[in-house]
């Protein structure tokens, strides 16, 4: 019973990040839409910190994960406030960070140019949040308010705050 028109259709499980599909247009009594879901990710990161790089040329984040034979990615968001995360008009940044098999400490710096071009200056907090990541994630979404993305498919959070250089 359900009328002609234009839905927002939402799929989600246990253990499966939640995938949003908007603009999608039902006919009466009929729809066929694919959608596609990843599961969460079984492995979180252990430790996660946000630094000013030993040559201020950004900020450093470190990253310790267990062992695992598996590619994996680590997400980072960033942001200027507490609440960033990956809700979508929470971060002004985000990077995806791989993760080689066996892997248990991985480096990364974020230039001083992506802050400044992200409007985070000298002097700043700059907030983040890390999650483990699922490899070629179906979960995100375009969050139609924002535009940013929306990811769904994610491990436990881990927070830091630093300054920026």
């Amino acid at each position: 019973s359900v009328v002609t028109g234009n839905y927002r259709l939402s799929v989600s499980g246990d253990n499966l990040g939640a995938t949003v599909v908007n603009g999608v247009n039902m006919l009466k009594d009929t729809l066929f839409q694919p959608v596609t879901i990843s599961q969460k990710p079984t492995f979180n990161i252990g430790t996660f910190t946000a630094s000013r790089s030993t040559m201020i040329t950004g900020v450093q984040l470190d990253l310790e994960l267990e062992a695992d034979s598996r590619l994996r990615n680590c997400i980072v968001f960033v942001g200027k406030t507490p609440d960033v995360s990956a809700d979508a008009g929470t971060y002004l940044l985000s990077y995806t960070i791989p993760v080689q098999a066996n892997r248990t400490k991985v480096v990364y710096t974020i230039p001083v140019d992506a802050l400044n071009n992200a409007r985070i200056f000298f002097g700043e907090e700059i907030y983040f949040a890390a999650y483990s990541y699922v490899v070629g994630d179906a979960s995100a979404y375009v969050d139609p308010a924002t535009g940013n993305y929306t990811y769904t498919a994610l491990g436990a959070m881990l927070s830091d705050t630093t300054i920026a250089p």
